[in-house]
């Protein structure tokens, strides 16, 4: 069971009007067409699903309070519920940051 809070970048006591507000954030941020390759770009897009994953259980106060049970019972069950952490942030300069590990001068050593 993915951890929707932590999708969404949000504490379970946050507010519908938060939780609106930290998703409409983080779908701009995700948008695939930000990212320059298509490597970024699925990566984007299945961040993007998470993301509109986690919204829709939020969203609603009967979903989501069906989910805070759910969550309760499975938190003794499961040993981990965090997102996954190897998807790039939003706003990394990601070209550049490529380049610099390729055009950067490579130290030698002497032997």
């Amino acid at each position: 069971m993915n951890d929707y809070y932590a999708i969404l970048e949000v504490s379970p006591d946050a507010t519908q009007e938060q939780i609106k507000n930290q998703y409409f954030f983080l779908i701009q941020a995700w948008h695939p067409d930000k990212f320059p390759t298509a490597d970024y770009k699925q990566k984007a897009e299945e961040k993007t699903k998470l993301i509109n994953e986690a919204y829709g259980m939020l969203k609603t106060s009967d979903k989501r309070e069906q989910y805070d049970v759910s969550r309760q019972d499975s938190r003794f069950q499961s040993p981990s519920m965090q997102p996954e952490t190897n998807i790039p942030q939003p706003g990394e300069n990601f070209p550049n940051r490529l380049t610099e590990r390729i055009c950067s001068p490579r130290s030698e050593t002497s032997t």
